[in-house]
């Protein structure tokens, strides 16, 4: 067994999230990735070009990248929530969760021009 760390350039309907351009308002989600050999360690690489970024992110799952949930725990709280207000260069940890695909959700409140990565431990 070998584990490796993957990177995924996040991306919206095809068009990578590499200098890309949110409109304050517009929250956007990603294309969904597959998320199955995943081991359960994973970050953002979020990158902040414009300077005035204020981008919230959180996460959905799925399991045939058509359906999507916004995760909860047993108490229905929510688990999703990744990062409020990014607004400069962040690497988050977080635990993603059991499922075979992800996407991510873009939420900015300014006009924001950013490139997201995400990172995971995957075994091989």
């Amino acid at each position: 067994m070998k584990y490796l760390i993957s990177e995924h350039m996040l991306s919206v309907g095809g068009t990578k999230v590499d200098a890309y351009s949110l409109t304050l308002g517009t929250g956007v989600y990603s294309d969904g990735i597959l998320n199955f050999y995943n081991t359960g360690h994973a970050g953002l690489l979020f990158e902040s070009l414009s300077g005035t970024d204020d981008v919230d992110i959180s996460f959905q799952v799925s399991q045939d990248n058509i359906k999507w949930w916004d995760p909860v725990d047993t108490n229905g709280t929510s688990l999703g929530s990744i990062y409020t207000a990014a607004g400069s260069d962040l690497y988050i940890a977080f635990s993603p969760l059991a499922a075979k695909y992800i996407r991510f959700f873009l939420d900015p409140d300014a006009n924001s021009i950013v490139t997201v990565r995400y990172l995971f431990q995957e075994l091989v």
